[in-house]
């Protein structure tokens, strides 16, 4: 994708369908094309990403291709911050997911230093400071 996609991104998600291993394949890839696009503001880290395994309404959970601990190791050693199982259709694990990403993304943004505004200039909006009685325009 295209840098202009990810503007301003704090959070990713990255979705594979569990009933075609194909796609699995190409989480790696998504994830790599996010990190060297998109770094969290004020860092150099890249943004909170979580993997969704979606499509879990068509398939017996036990059945998922991949494990609940390779999902975990998995998600380590590609940087992701976790995964859910999801169903978009029958809206399995949506909130889930999304609270646990803004949450992430909130955490973060709490530990950025915070940037105090001090103007070097001021202009005095009170109209009753114009000494000569005249309208200050």
């Amino acid at each position: 994708m295209t840098r202009v996609y990810y503007k301003e991104a704090l959070g990713a998600m990255v979705v594979y369908d569990v009933t075609r291993s194909g796609t699995f394949e190409g989480v790696v890839k998504w994830k790599e094309d996010i990190n060297n696009k998109v770094k969290f503001p004020g860092t150099e880290e890249p943004i909170p990403t979580v993997l969704l395994c979606n499509k879990i309404d068509l398939i017996d959970v036990q059945s998922r291709p991949q494990t609940n601990a390779e999902l975990d190791q998995f998600c380590e050693d590609h940087g992701f911050i976790g995964w859910f199982d999801t169903s978009a259709k029958d809206n399995i694990g949506i909130d889930d997911a999304g609270n646990f990403l803004v949450k992430a993304i909130l955490t973060r943004l709490d530990s950025l230093p915070k940037v105090k505004f001090e103007p070097k200039e001021s202009v005095n909006l009170d109209a009753n400071s114009n000494h000569s009685g005249e309208c200050g325009c």
